[in-house]
């Protein structure tokens, strides 16, 4: 059986995953906010602009290394910070 490759991106045509699947699968692997197209793409190398697809800049390259970066990082705090964030965090939610 035939299969297809397909493309899942947002809205801003950041590209969320790719894969391939069987022609009656392909309507069901996007989920709510997300947008499908058939095609191959590399998530590092490219982007979708009114449904094609396209390479990103070197500094859209950077950002993604930035922001990849960003998420893997580990906040240690003592107690004492920790009782003082959540206390700012109160003072926040207070109306």
């Amino acid at each position: 059986m035939s299969k297809k490759n397909y493309i899942i991106f947002n809205e801003e045509g950041k590209i969320l995953r790719t894969g391939y699947c069987t022609p009656h699968l392909y309507d069901i692997q996007a989920q709510d906010g997300e947008y499908i197209m058939e095609g191959k793409a590399n998530d590092l190398e490219d982007k979708i602009v009114d449904g094609w697809i396209e390479k990103k800049t070197q500094a859209e390259k950077d950002v993604d290394k930035i922001d990849e970066h960003i998420r893997e990082q580990v906040v240690v705090l003592t107690v004492p910070q920790y009782q003082d964030l959540l206390s700012r965090l109160e003072q926040l939610e207070k109306p």
